[in-house]
């Protein structure tokens, strides 16, 4: 019983990797497609081919749960994807990854822009490939990425991803659960990016929409969720368990919202948490906590946000809003927000810098808050 409540504890406090990449040859299939030919791969019940699909099925089950899926192969693309849609044995099938590398780049290269695309850290990242060179080029040149040792003996690829601890959690939320849906989504959003020519263009094809809502028993756990995983657009990292947001959430001048997203290509459900607290002394608020999963970073959806709260704050009768940056070794990304939205400068520490916006000030729409709508969710 204290083994497995020892074993509980390290998955609670270990931080779960989100994405798995995989190799083709000899990883998804026994056999060199570009060599051997479809024909003569190794994949189904009998034999060596069972191997691969019962990696298949262990991949298949990590999906289901959550986990993103993506391919580096160095091949010949055309012949990796016929083969995809053409062989009955194939257990993975194309949709059930968000993003491909198959060419005959850089498999280091190849994963870094796999990242990009679905807006994730590389220290997020599990590589499995069976060939020793690419594994070791992997680890060399992105250190922060995991790359394990698979089995010598294929047979026992299934279980060894099976028994990885990377990818264990022990609370999946609905999130976790359709979260390799919003990174295909993500991609997509990406390539329609290229496409458009400008961010305006971009931002109006994207119908966006990011609805507040009141955080309740049913999402609190959420919320600390967000609040104790999100790193790289998180203002001020304050890691509230539940218990911390049901203490805030007990005072009345305070305001706890989750922060939910929508596009033209899905709903991305609870993407982040925003905290006030009401200042009666000087009819102003504070910005105690605003952050954003990475999913969305790069969608204007901060700035609609900041705008929105300008507005009704404004409305409400308050003269300022405060808000506070401190910097950690993964949030630069958002470390300009407030003086891209007119805030100033009120101190600056070690500990962070202060800003504040004055109410009183004519606010300016831009594009972003005519193209992404902004919905407070009444009780």
């Amino acid at each position: 019983m204290a083994k497995e409540v020892m074993e509980i504890y390290k998955i609670m406090n270990t931080p779960s990797k989100k994405c798995l990449i995989l190799d083709l040859d000899n990883t998804l299939w026994g056999g060199v497609i570009g060599q051997d030919g479809i024909e003569k791969i190794a994949l189904g019940q009998d034999g060596i081919g069972r191997a691969y699909q019962d990696l298949q099925r262990e991949v298949l089950k990590l999906y289901k749960k959550g986990i993103i899926l993506a391919i580096c192969s160095k091949n010949n693309e055309a012949d990796a994807l016929e083969f995809f849609k053409t062989h009955a044995e194939m257990i993975l099938k194309l949709e059930h990854f968000a993003a491909k590398r198959i060419n005959w780049a850089d498999k280091a290269a190849n994963i870094k822009e796999i990242a990009q695309d679905i807006n994730i850290g590389l220290d997020s990242i599990v590589f499995f490939d069976d060939d020793p060179a690419e594994r070791k080029w992997v680890r060399d040149s992105l250190p922060q990425v995991t790359v394990p040792e698979p089995p010598q003996d294929q047979f026992l690829y299934g279980e060894f991803i099976k028994n990885s601890k990377w990818f264990n959690s022990y609370r999946l939320s609905e999130e976790d659960l359709s979260r390799n849906v919003t990174y295909e989504a993500v991609a997509k959003t990406k390539s329609l990016k290229t496409s458009s020519g400008n961010e305006e263009a971009f931002l109006k094809s994207l119908s966006q929409s990011v609805i507040l809502e009141g955080v309740n028993p049913s999402t609190i756990s959420r919320t600390a969720q967000l609040c104790q995983k999100t790193n790289q657009f998180n203002l001020t990292t304050k890691r509230y368990q539940a218990a911390d947001i049901k203490e805030i959430m007990a005072h009345k001048s305070n305001h706890v919202y989750t922060i939910r997203a929508k596009d033209c290509f899905c709903d991305y459900g609870v993407v982040g948490a925003l905290i006030l607290k009401e200042q009666k002394k000087d009819e102003s608020v504070l910005i105690d906590t605003f952050l954003l999963s990475c999913r969305i970073i790069g969608r204007k959806i901060e700035h609609a946000l900041l705008s929105w709260l300008k507005s009704r704050f404004k409305a409400n009768g308050y003269s300022k809003i405060y808000g506070s940056y401190s910097r950690t070794e993964k949030n630069g990304v958002c470390a300009n927000i407030y003086k891209e939205n007119n805030f100033t400068v009120v101190s600056e520490s070690d500990k962070g810098t202060l800003y504040e916006y004055s109410l009183n000030k004519k606010q300016k729409l831009s594009s972003f808050d005519r193209f992404i709508k902004v919905k407070l969710k009444k009780k």
